[in-house]
């Protein structure tokens, strides 16, 4: 693999450690080869982490002594490896975080998927003390992946922020393309929150016939309109 800056995968770190990985251990029992490198793990610790590993060991791996790894990225699966790996447990980084998530997700590694949740919370509890709130990219960003990933916790506090923040505008979240990547039945509910803290103060003004007659159908149209969703 080219290691010029400008051929580095988005999720890369720089001065990536795969020492752990790169040559025989004695607890080392099988190799995955990725893009034709090999990674030299143990298949028990592998298997007690995650589902699919363990499926695929007792099952077409099995027996096997070196595993190819068909569309993955060295770097990306050591990145992987280094977080869920005794004792590296690498931590998780906004850097890495688009590639370990997906790989989590691929390979039923729930725990892994649980430290990535944690993490994008804490950010969001940092932010929010030390920088106000974070950008709309970024949190329409991680609207997307617990939409995607099914991060109950994260999607909970995203949607919280998200329905509060400016929504047509230049800077607006629905001009963003990964908002209209949420699935329809998320979009549906950002925008019903989003009515439901507008007729508060309408209220004062307008009867609530008047509000089901006049503006749920104007939002009912824009929620269902294709270049929306």
């Amino acid at each position: 693999m080219a290691t010029s800056d400008a051929k580095k995968k988005k999720g890369t770190t720089q001065g990536l450690d795969d020492s752990a990985f790169r040559t025989p251990s004695e607890l080392s029992d099988v190799v995955l080869v990725v893009e034709g490198r090999p990674l030299h793990v143990n298949r028990s610790v592998l298997s007690l982490i995650s589902p699919v590993f363990l499926k695929m060991f007792n099952g077409e791996w099995k027996g096997k002594t070196e595993v190819p790894l068909a569309d993955k990225t060295y770097d990306h699966f050591v990145e992987l490896l280094l977080c869920a790996y005794p004792p590296q447990s690498k931590l998780i980084s906004m850097e890495t975080l688009d590639v370990i998530l997906p790989l989590a997700d691929e390979y039923g590694i729930e725990s892994i998927k649980l430290r990535c949740e944690e993490f994008v919370l804490a950010r969001l509890q940092h932010r929010d003390k030390k920088f106000n709130t974070p950008p709309n990219k970024e949190l329409v960003h991680f609207l997307y992946l617990a939409d995607k990933f099914k991060l109950n916790s994260l999607l909970e506090e995203s949607v919280e922020k998200v329905i509060h923040r400016s929504y047509d505008g230049k800077d607006g979240v629905k001009k963003l393309n990964e908002f209209g990547l949420l699935s329809p039945g998320l979009k549906y509910r950002i925008t019903s929150e989003r009515l439901s803290l507008l007729e508060t103060p309408l209220r004062e003004h307008f009867s609530r016939g008047m509000i089901d007659f006049y503006l749920r159908p104007a939002m009912a149209h824009f929620i269902f309109d294709p270049k929306v969703q």
